[in-house]
């Protein structure tokens, strides 16, 4: 059967314990979207918390706050909030019940709170508060019980709420009853016109028995605890060991095709076995003649690995021949290492120029980097045009691009992973360009609320935001006008 989304919980699943994506894991689930696959990730963390560890991934769902959250292209399909009063009973609870140190964690659209200062590598963009004066409603609220006979008094205290603990320490989740990661799924199934049987669900924890028992496919990881293994249809590799990377190859649906043309018999079939070893197939031509042959015969080729000096047509030939063709990345292999050549190949419109003799390590590494480039890039090309193309308006500043229909923002070309009040604060500051806004006037305008000034809120979010413009451009959007606000820097 082929699926029509593939959907992976975060923490134990598709991050590793390191909290990172492994590139072999990456390019396989990359690859499925080449296919004609959605991806998603469906997880307990909040929306600005997740993109953090996803943003290479480019999404095209997010079920997020436990399924509290849900997001398709960016768009808001489904919310479960608990009032700004809801979320207040419930804190005053947790402290008269567990003590009052006990660590609380709330989860808003825009925002992740907590009452403890954590470790920036594994909740990053936290925000600190003491939850005394908190106004805003929420998604999700989270507290660290050690004490089960608390924790049985808090679940029967709000049974109308949904009330699970985490198998990796002594937190327990409180959302909406309609807030779960099965519901999340038939809110989005039902949205995208697809059924829950054509989805494939990969998760690891208690949060995720519901999700995996509703999809077409349940697939849990090694590493998940038995209750998940157990209802699962299928068991792979651990989180640690590529498991999700290598059940997608042994689908079939992963099928990275290299094209290797070397003359060199040795080095051509040493490469191909590193290669294949390593998950990739491998065509091989030993000419220029026969290597344009092939790439016009496979069609399906997603990286060249190309000799110069080549029988009867040169590398430089074939580069020119595919460059008329394709786009497809190519890594020139050559003996010559003067620089002056690598500055002519490169412009002819190699991708990368490996100097035999090479290290097999970074001739992978080097692969990696490239299949990974051109699979992003394929995906933000396909955002940027519906953000150009859409209707509405159209904001330009410097190399920022905003559309109010799309709701999404181009930086040189690269999409934007924006809250909804960074997007807010941008658009209303770019309808407005030569404005200079008092922090109480953008403050109100944005939250709708009365500015406090000893709220750091409306800062943490221009430095947010400065934070993800930069990271695609040096130029300077945001400037602050010492004792007045804030302004676009002309």
């Amino acid at each position: 059967m082929q699926y029509k989304l593939l959907l992976f919980d975060l923490d134990g699943t598709l991050l590793r314990d390191d909290k990172t994506i492994s590139e072999k894991t990456l390019l396989a689930i990359l690859d499925c979207r080449k296919q004609g696959m959605m991806i998603g990730v469906s997880t307990s963390r909040s929306r600005k918390n997740s993109m953090i560890f996803i943003d290479k991934l480019c999404p095209d769902v997010l079920i997020c706050s436990g399924g509290a959250y849900v997001l398709y292209k960016d768009k808001a399909v489904h919310v479960a909030e608990f009032t700004n009063d809801e979320v207040m009973k419930l804190i005053a609870d947790a402290r008269r019940i567990c003590g009052e140190n006990v660590g609380i964690t709330v989860d808003t659209l825009d925002e992740h709170y907590w009452n403890q200062v954590v470790e920036e590598k594994n909740w990053g963009g936290s925000i600190y508060t003491d939850f005394s004066d908190f106004k805003e409603s929420s998604l999700k609220i989270c507290v660290e019980i050690f004490d089960d006979e608390h924790a049985d008094v808090m679940k029967k205290l709000y049974p109308e709420y949904d009330f699970i603990r985490f198998s990796d320490g002594n937190w327990y989740k409180f959302t909406k009853k309609d807030a779960t990661k099965e519901n999340a799924i038939l809110k989005l199934c039902e949205y995208c016109g697809i059924k829950a049987d054509e989805v494939m669900a990969f998760g690891d924890d208690y949060a995720d028995i519901g999700m995996l028992s509703l999809c077409g496919k349940g697939v849990a990881m090694g590493n998940a605890i038995d209750e998940v293994k157990e209802i699962a249809d299928v068991v792979i590799g651990s989180n640690e060991e590529d498991g999700i990377a290598e059940y997608i190859k042994n689908q079939g649906w992963y099928m990275i095709k290299i094209l290797v043309v070397e003359d060199d018999n040795e080095i051509r079939q040493l490469l191909k076995t590193i290669l294949e070893k390593n998950g990739y197939t491998v065509v091989t031509a030993k000419n220029g003649i026969d290597g344009l042959h092939l790439f016009e015969k496979e069609q399906d080729i997603s990286l060249l690995l190309l000799d110069i000096m080549l029988p009867y047509k040169g590398g430089d030939g074939l580069l020119s021949d595919i460059r008329r063709m394709s786009d497809v990345p190519v890594i020139m292999i050559s003996a010559k290492s003067m620089v002056q050549t690598k500055v002519d190949i490169m412009r002819m419109g190699a991708d990368d120029y490996i100097t035999k003799p090479f290290d097999l390590d970074e001739v992978l590494v080097r692969i990696e980097a490239l299949l990974r480039r051109s699979a992003i890039r394929g995906k933000i090309d396909s955002v940027s045009d519906s953000i150009l193309n859409a209707s509405g308006k159209t904001y330009t500043f410097k190399n920022l691009v905003l559309n109010t229909d799309a709701k999404q923002v181009l930086v040189k070309g690269n999409v934007l992973n924006l809250t909804a009040k960074e997007y807010a604060i941008l658009e209303l500051m770019l309808s407005n360009p030569k404005k200079l806004f008092s922090k109480a006037n953008l403050f109100e305008s944005v939250w709708d609320e009365e500015y406090v000034p000893e709220d750091s809120t409306l800062k943490v979010h221009i430095s947010n935001l400065r934070t993800k413009l930069k990271e695609y451009d040096d130029e300077e959007y945001i400037e602050t006008v010492w004792g007045m606000g804030y302004k676009l820097k002309q």
